[in-house]
């Protein structure tokens, strides 16, 4: 029974594999391919050398991409009047019996149902008017692309009144007329990219009233006519990208009221061949794209009219050096700016000002080398900026002000050594910041004030000798961290890290590259395991301070509280945050400022005035310090 229902279940297998459940009307199905139930035929890469003399009339699909097949004569395709899709693309046709060189006449005269041809990549060198593609009436997608087709006549493509979709990119095409689009009203994406058009001349595109996509790069394009793209009012995308341009016309894109992304990338473009009319006309355009071209300075008449609603601007790999104060005057609406892989080696106060709404800010592999007050002032949207891979040795206090709103603040890959206090207190909302890559051997304290939604912090590859736990603790989301390749000193100030580390949710990165730069005898080993005690060694904990430990003498004592770091008795200067106390009044906690005194319970007795209070304010040196004493 079960071997029973196997052999039945193979013969099915068989027989839908060799297409024996169909054809049911006349015709057969082509040697080597497979027919379906769908009543599409399968051709495609089965290496045939030539097309079938024979398919069934009711095919709907055929797809023969991927053959040698060399030739089709008039009749190849007869009495297929219910294909809708046929697929020659990268075979060898070139020569018909009927013409040598072209497609034959007629040849698709009977597939009024066609709606998809495909002829790419093969040896087409002509196509005959009005008698090539005649019949093609429903035809909604041609694909030409890569045919040694150098010229395309006028009307040779009049009976194509629907077709929404026509490449013709890659044919070695130098020029072409109006004429050549007769027919095309319906086009909606055009593909003429690859050619070799020099120049582009006006009205050439005037039939093309659909038009929403075009498709021009990489054709060598040296120059265009200011009515080039005339006629064009409904076109959203314009590619021109990778030419040789060098200069835009005025006007040049006047009647492009509706288009949405201009692409310029990839050309000779400088700011002497852009004028103040050039954009006029791009009322809509979101997105402009000017990469890979040769400006070297941002001047105030660049972008200064017809864009009002620009969105994002690439400026990326040209060779910019200056930015006149009012470059970005005429674009108050942009989003995205990107002028990384410059050569800007200095950001003025307000540079950025009438970019309000920017919220995106790139400026990469520039040659920036200080950050001032005031660089990023009205940006108040901001949530992006880049700024690694500079030469940032400073930044002013002030330099971030105003951007309230930043989530994300890169800085890696330049020279700074110290990060001093309060840098980043204006940046409440910042979520991510990268200082990895940069000479930094010290973080002042409160250099991360204010960072209390801060959640990622890299400090990769610096020069600390020692993380101070305190410098971190504005940073009360702080959960992902990375401190490898630095000089950090294995000593008793580094516990908190483990602790940090223990907490749940906490992630120090890449800890098995976290090594000991010193002393000797941890040198190199790794610090985690170090603190957790696995690798037979352990570092001492830090020694809790005693009033022996401070230099003083045990008893009655006096702690001064004030600014400074050490307090010393007598009429010596009194320096540091320590506590003094004893007769040598030196030692760790809350010092005098200069010029005070740490005395003795019998020193005051001397004093019958400040004996009778337990707490006197002395102004010593012009600071504020409390005289205490302990019974």
């Amino acid at each position: 029974m079960v071997t029973s229902s196997l052999v039945t279940l193979l013969v099915l297998c068989l027989l839908l594999e060799t297409g024996s459940a169909w054809p049911t009307t006349s015709g057969s199905c082509p040697t080597r391919c497979n027919c379906l139930s769908d009543r599409s035929i399968n051709c495609r890469n089965k290496k045939l050398t030539s097309f079938p003399t024979s398919m069934p009339e009711d095919t709907v699909e055929a797809d023969f991409f991927g053959n040698v097949i060399p030739s089709l004569s008039s009749t190849s395709l007869a009495n297929m009047a219910a294909l809708t899709e046929i697929n020659l693309g990268n075979n060898s046709i070139a020569t018909f019996p009927d013409d040598v060189g072209g497609l034959a006449d007629n040849l698709f005269l009977d597939l009024g149902s066609l709606e998809y041809l495909d002829l790419r990549n093969n040896g087409i060198t002509d196509i005959k008017v009005r008698v090539s593609f005649r019949g093609l009436d429903n035809l909604n997608y041609l694909h030409m692309a890569s045919n040694p087709l150098s010229t395309l006549h006028s009307d040779v493509f009049q009976y194509l009144t629907n077709l929404k979709t026509l490449y013709i990119n890659n044919l070695g095409l130098v020029n072409f007329t109006a004429d050549t689009f007769n027919g095309l009203g319906s086009v909606t994406q055009l593909y003429m990219h690859g050619n070799k058009i020099t120049h582009l001349e006006g009205g050439n595109f005037v039939r093309l009233v659909s038009l929403q996509r075009l498709w021009l790069y990489s054709n060598g394009m040296e120059s265009l006519d200011p009515d080039a793209f005339i006629g064009l009012t409904r076109l959203q995308y314009l590619y021109l990208s990778s030419n040789l341009l060098t200069a835009l016309p005025d006007y040049s894109f006047q009647d492009l009221g509706n288009l949405r992304y201009l692409s310029l990338e990839n050309n000779r473009l400088t700011e002497y061949g852009i004028s103040n009319q050039t954009w006029n006309g791009l009322d809509k355009l979101d997105q402009l794209n000017l990469k890979n071209n040769r400006f070297v300075c941002l001047n105030d008449s660049m972008f200064c009219c017809g864009m009002p609603v620009l969105r994002i601007l690439y400026l990326q790999n040209n060779r910019i050096s200056c930015l006149e104060e009012d470059a970005f005057d005429g674009i108050p609406k942009l989003r995205q700016l990107w002028l990384d892989n410059n050569d800007i080696d200095q950001l003025q106060p307000g540079q950025f000002e009438d970019l309000e709404i920017l919220r995106q800010l790139g400026l990469r592999n520039n040659d920036i080398t200080e950050l001032v007050n005031n660089t990023f002032q009205n940006l108040l949207d901001l949530d992006y900026l880049y700024l690694e891979n500079n030469d940032i040795a400073t930044i002013d206090t002030g330099a971030f002000n105003e951007l309230t709103d930043l989530d994300q603040l890169n800085l890696q890959g330049n020279d700074l050594t110290v990060l001093p206090s309060n840098v980043f207190s204006p940046l409440s909302r910042l979520v991510k910041v990268d200082i990895s890559d940069n000479l930094i051997h010290t973080i002042e304290d409160g250099a991360f004030e204010g960072l209390t939604r801060v959640t990622e912090m890299y400090l990769d590859n610096n020069n600390l000798s020692s993380v101070n736990f305190d410098v971190f603790s504005p940073m009360t989301q702080l959960n992902k961290v990375q401190v490898t390749e630095n000089n950090i000193m294995c000593d008793c100030h580094i516990f908190w890290m483990l602790d940090w580390f223990n907490e749940e949710g906490n992630d120090l990165v890449n800890t098995d590259a976290l090594v000991c730069a010193g002393p000797e005898e941890f040198l190199g080993l790794p610090i985690i395991p170090l603190l957790n005690n696995t690798l037979g060694v352990q570092i001492p904990e830090c020694p809790s301070p005693t009033p022996s430990d401070r230099n003083g003498t045990a008893g009655d004592w006096w702690s001064l509280y004030g600014n400074g770091t050490t307090g010393n008795d007598g009429n010596g200067a009194g320096s540091g945050s320590g506590t003094g106390d004893g007769s040598s009044g030196s030692g760790s906690g809350y010092g005098a400022g200069s010029g005070c005194m740490c005395v003795t319970l019998t020193d005051l007795l001397l004093w019958p005035l400040l004996a009778s209070v337990l707490t006197t304010l002395l102004i010593c040196g012009g600071t504020l310090a409390y005289v205490c004493y302990k019974m």
